[in-house]
């Protein structure tokens, strides 16, 4: 399926309309201590979700929480079992 310029332009007017804020809203990410994972969790949080972060790595795990705190956003933290 090819995007057409009408799709374009109604993709973005459509941007326009969609709510900008997450506010009682909880997102689960996985993947979060780094790379696109780190990016969605603080992003989904600086809208006002609340995020809960789950990784295999735990010290960049609790960095990435760490710093969504110090923004001033809420998280909670998950640390994965893998065998």
């Amino acid at each position: 399926m090819s995007i057409t310029k009408e799709n374009q332009e109604q993709s973005k007017s459509n941007a326009n309309t969609r709510p900008q804020t997450l506010a009682g809203k909880i997102a689960i990410v996985t993947g979060a201590s780094s790379g696109i994972g780190a990016v969605t969790a603080f992003e989904l949080a600086r809208r006002g979700a609340q995020v809960v972060l789950a990784a295999r790595r735990v010290d960049e795990l609790e960095a990435q929480a760490s710093a969504i705190t110090q923004a001033g956003y809420a998280r909670k933290q998950c640390r994965s079992c893998m065998a």
